[in-house]
Protein backbone atom coordinates (compact mmCIF):
# COMPACT_ATOMS: atom_id res chain seq x y z
CA UNK A 1 0.00 0.00 0.00
CA UNK A 2 1.15 3.61 -0.94
CA UNK A 3 1.34 6.72 1.76
CA UNK A 4 -0.97 9.38 1.98
CA UNK A 5 0.95 13.06 2.26
CA UNK A 6 -0.23 15.59 4.22
CA UNK A 7 1.38 19.25 4.10
CA UNK A 8 -0.03 21.50 6.57
CA UNK A 9 0.97 25.49 7.20
CA UNK A 10 0.88 26.45 10.75
CA UNK A 11 1.18 30.11 11.44
CA UNK A 12 4.48 30.72 13.69
CA UNK A 13 8.05 29.54 14.13
CA UNK A 14 8.18 25.99 16.11
CA UNK A 15 11.74 25.55 17.54
CA UNK A 16 11.01 21.30 17.18
CA UNK A 17 13.68 18.51 17.00
CA UNK A 18 14.96 18.17 13.48
CA UNK A 19 14.59 15.41 11.72
CA UNK A 20 11.28 12.71 11.55
CA UNK A 21 9.44 12.01 13.62
CA UNK A 22 7.12 8.92 13.90
CA UNK A 23 3.96 9.13 16.01
CA UNK A 24 0.98 6.67 16.65
CA UNK A 25 -2.44 8.09 17.18
CA UNK A 26 -5.14 5.70 18.54
CA UNK A 27 -8.72 5.57 17.95
CA UNK A 28 -8.16 4.96 15.36
CA UNK A 29 -4.67 3.42 15.07
CA UNK A 30 -3.05 5.71 12.49
CA UNK A 31 0.47 5.52 12.12
CA UNK A 32 1.96 9.26 11.23
CA UNK A 33 5.88 10.44 10.31
CA UNK A 34 5.76 14.03 11.53
CA UNK A 35 8.75 16.68 9.49
CA UNK A 36 8.83 20.35 9.47
CA UNK A 37 10.77 22.77 7.19
CA UNK A 38 10.59 26.90 6.65
CA UNK A 39 10.01 27.11 3.37
CA UNK A 40 9.08 30.63 1.71
CA UNK A 41 5.87 29.63 -0.09
CA UNK A 42 4.05 26.47 -0.96
CA UNK A 43 4.04 26.14 -5.14
CA UNK A 44 2.16 23.86 -7.42
CA UNK A 45 2.77 25.61 -11.09
CA UNK A 46 0.55 22.87 -13.09
CA UNK A 47 -2.14 24.09 -10.88
CA UNK A 48 -1.77 27.81 -10.13
CA UNK A 49 -0.96 27.51 -6.30
CA UNK A 50 1.17 29.25 -4.30
CA UNK A 51 0.76 30.64 -1.04
CA UNK A 52 2.89 32.46 1.15
CA UNK A 53 4.44 30.58 3.97
CA UNK A 54 7.15 32.74 5.29
CA UNK A 55 5.06 33.12 8.75
CA UNK A 56 4.71 29.49 8.86
CA UNK A 57 6.26 26.18 9.53
CA UNK A 58 4.94 23.82 7.11
CA UNK A 59 4.51 20.46 8.69
CA UNK A 60 4.88 17.28 6.35
CA UNK A 61 2.48 14.67 8.06
CA UNK A 62 2.67 11.19 5.97
CA UNK A 63 0.19 8.93 6.70
CA UNK A 64 1.18 5.27 6.24
CA UNK A 65 -0.57 3.15 4.07
CA UNK A 66 -3.78 5.01 3.69
CA UNK A 67 -2.83 5.94 -0.10
CA UNK A 68 -5.83 4.83 -0.96
CA UNK A 69 -8.16 6.97 0.92
CA UNK A 70 -11.24 8.74 -1.28
CA UNK A 71 -10.38 12.02 -0.58
CA UNK A 72 -13.48 12.68 -3.26
CA UNK A 73 -15.59 12.27 0.09
CA UNK A 74 -15.44 15.38 2.32
CA UNK A 75 -15.53 13.02 5.40
CA UNK A 76 -12.49 11.24 4.49
CA UNK A 77 -10.89 15.03 3.68
CA UNK A 78 -11.95 16.24 7.57
CA UNK A 79 -10.74 13.44 9.38
CA UNK A 80 -7.43 13.46 7.35
CA UNK A 81 -7.31 16.97 8.54
CA UNK A 82 -7.79 16.29 11.89
CA UNK A 83 -5.67 13.33 12.08
CA UNK A 84 -2.97 15.61 10.72
CA UNK A 85 -3.19 18.26 13.44
CA UNK A 86 -3.41 15.43 15.96
CA UNK A 87 -0.19 14.01 14.82
CA UNK A 88 1.78 17.96 14.79
CA UNK A 89 0.16 17.96 18.46
CA UNK A 90 1.28 15.25 19.68
CA UNK A 91 4.94 15.86 18.64
CA UNK A 92 4.76 19.39 19.86
CA UNK A 93 3.73 17.87 23.43
CA UNK A 94 6.14 15.51 22.89
CA UNK A 95 9.06 18.22 22.23
CA UNK A 96 7.45 20.25 25.72
CA UNK A 97 7.82 17.31 28.16
CA UNK A 98 11.12 16.31 27.14
CA UNK A 99 12.67 19.96 26.54
CA UNK A 100 13.93 22.01 29.82
CA UNK A 101 11.44 24.49 30.40
CA UNK A 102 11.37 28.16 29.36
CA UNK A 103 14.32 27.19 27.19
CA UNK A 104 12.62 26.65 24.05
CA UNK A 105 9.34 25.56 23.80
CA UNK A 106 7.27 28.06 26.28
CA UNK A 107 5.30 29.08 23.38
CA UNK A 108 4.60 25.85 21.89
CA UNK A 109 1.21 24.02 22.56
CA UNK A 110 -1.63 22.05 20.60
CA UNK A 111 -2.39 23.04 17.15
CA UNK A 112 -5.39 23.73 16.32
CA UNK A 113 -8.21 24.66 13.58
CA UNK A 114 -7.17 28.57 13.93
CA UNK A 115 -3.48 27.79 13.44
CA UNK A 116 -3.69 26.68 10.43
CA UNK A 117 -2.77 28.98 7.61
CA UNK A 118 -3.35 26.59 4.59
CA UNK A 119 -3.77 22.65 4.45
CA UNK A 120 -2.98 19.91 1.40
CA UNK A 121 -3.08 16.58 0.64
CA UNK A 122 -2.36 14.11 -2.05
CA UNK A 123 -3.07 10.36 -2.29
CA UNK A 124 -1.91 7.57 -4.44
CA UNK A 125 -3.63 9.83 -7.76
CA UNK A 126 -2.97 12.86 -8.81
CA UNK A 127 -6.12 13.97 -6.71
CA UNK A 128 -4.96 17.70 -4.65
CA UNK A 129 -7.35 18.59 -2.07
CA UNK A 130 -6.42 21.57 -0.45
CA UNK A 131 -7.71 24.31 2.24
CA UNK A 132 -6.63 28.01 3.06
CA UNK A 133 -8.17 29.96 5.87
CA UNK A 134 -9.28 32.99 4.87
CA UNK A 135 -8.35 34.57 8.50
CA UNK A 136 -5.03 34.89 7.11
CA UNK A 137 -5.46 35.71 3.64
CA UNK A 138 -7.86 38.58 3.49
CA UNK A 139 -6.54 41.35 1.50
CA UNK A 140 -5.48 43.46 3.90
CA UNK A 141 -5.97 46.91 1.74
CA UNK A 142 -9.74 45.68 1.64
CA UNK A 143 -9.72 44.77 5.45
CA UNK A 144 -8.29 48.28 6.00
CA UNK A 145 -10.40 49.85 3.76
CA UNK A 146 -13.46 48.18 6.11
CA UNK A 147 -12.52 48.71 9.76
CA UNK A 148 -11.95 52.17 8.26
CA UNK A 149 -15.34 52.47 7.02
CA UNK A 150 -17.55 55.04 9.57
CA UNK A 151 -14.92 54.65 12.16
CA UNK A 152 -16.45 57.62 14.38
CA UNK A 153 -19.71 56.34 14.43
CA UNK A 154 -20.86 54.40 17.62
CA UNK A 155 -23.22 51.40 17.14
CA UNK A 156 -26.09 51.71 19.70
CA UNK A 157 -27.13 48.27 19.03
CA UNK A 158 -23.75 46.82 20.62
CA UNK A 159 -22.34 44.76 23.47
CA UNK A 160 -23.76 47.18 25.61
CA UNK A 161 -27.38 47.07 24.60
CA UNK A 162 -27.53 43.48 23.73
CA UNK A 163 -24.95 42.06 26.17
CA UNK A 164 -24.19 38.19 25.46
CA UNK A 165 -25.92 35.62 28.13
CA UNK A 166 -23.95 33.62 29.83
CA UNK A 167 -24.78 30.18 28.48
CA UNK A 168 -24.28 31.49 25.51
CA UNK A 169 -20.78 32.73 26.69
CA UNK A 170 -19.75 29.26 27.77
CA UNK A 171 -20.77 27.51 24.62
CA UNK A 172 -18.86 30.00 22.92
CA UNK A 173 -15.28 29.64 25.02
CA UNK A 174 -16.01 26.04 24.05
CA UNK A 175 -16.22 26.55 20.77
CA UNK A 176 -13.03 28.43 21.30
CA UNK A 177 -10.90 25.40 22.89
CA UNK A 178 -12.58 23.07 19.67
CA UNK A 179 -10.77 25.12 17.46
CA UNK A 180 -7.33 25.68 19.40
CA UNK A 181 -7.36 21.87 19.53
CA UNK A 182 -8.58 21.85 23.31
CA UNK A 183 -11.12 19.03 22.26
CA UNK A 184 -10.89 17.31 25.72
CA UNK A 185 -10.97 20.95 27.83
CA UNK A 186 -14.19 21.37 25.62
CA UNK A 187 -16.09 18.47 26.64
CA UNK A 188 -15.61 18.90 30.35
CA UNK A 189 -16.87 23.03 29.80
CA UNK A 190 -19.91 21.85 27.82
CA UNK A 191 -20.55 18.38 29.80
CA UNK A 192 -20.19 21.18 33.05
CA UNK A 193 -22.81 23.54 31.35
CA UNK A 194 -25.02 20.58 30.45
CA UNK A 195 -25.23 19.62 34.15
CA UNK A 196 -26.10 23.06 34.98
CA UNK A 197 -29.07 23.43 32.38
CA UNK A 198 -30.26 19.87 33.66
CA UNK A 199 -30.45 21.27 37.37
CA UNK A 200 -31.86 24.14 36.68
CA UNK A 201 -34.37 22.16 34.30
CA UNK A 202 -35.25 19.87 37.86
CA UNK A 203 -35.45 22.99 40.19
CA UNK A 204 -38.06 24.65 37.42
CA UNK A 205 -40.33 21.56 37.36
CA UNK A 206 -40.07 21.34 41.12
CA UNK A 207 -41.10 24.49 41.72
CA UNK A 208 -44.09 23.62 39.48
CA UNK A 209 -45.19 21.39 41.27
CA UNK A 210 -45.36 23.25 44.32
CA UNK A 211 -42.26 21.80 46.22
CA UNK A 212 -40.55 24.24 49.71
CA UNK A 213 -36.97 25.57 48.76
CA UNK A 214 -36.31 22.86 51.42
CA UNK A 215 -37.46 19.88 50.30
CA UNK A 216 -36.23 21.40 46.85
CA UNK A 217 -32.65 21.25 48.13
CA UNK A 218 -33.18 18.01 49.71
CA UNK A 219 -34.24 16.29 46.70
CA UNK A 220 -31.13 17.80 44.60
CA UNK A 221 -28.81 16.40 46.85
CA UNK A 222 -30.66 13.24 46.81
CA UNK A 223 -29.64 12.91 43.24
CA UNK A 224 -26.25 14.29 43.36
CA UNK A 225 -26.21 11.62 45.74
CA UNK A 226 -27.70 8.58 44.05
CA UNK A 227 -26.04 10.43 40.85
CA UNK A 228 -21.86 9.72 42.41
CA UNK A 229 -22.54 6.45 43.77
CA UNK A 230 -21.46 3.28 41.62
CA UNK A 231 -23.79 0.31 41.82
CA UNK A 232 -21.72 -3.19 41.65
CA UNK A 233 -24.09 -6.16 41.23
CA UNK A 234 -23.27 -9.68 42.30
CA UNK A 235 -24.11 -11.96 39.21
CA UNK A 236 -26.51 -14.67 40.09
CA UNK A 237 -25.01 -18.32 40.36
Amino acid sequence: MTDLVANVAVIGRFQLMPGILPVRLEAPNVECLVAHAFPSHIEDPTRGIKIDTSDCTVFTVTHRDRGDLDLAKIENVKLLFEQSLSAISEVSIWTKAGDVVGEMSSFIRQIGTTDVKAFFAQGANETLIGWVSPAFTFDRKAAAMIAGFLSNMIVSNGPAANPIPPITRRVMSSLDLINLGFHTESFVNLFSLVDDLTQEVIKAGMTKRGLSDDDQKGLLRAIKEERLKVSQETPSK
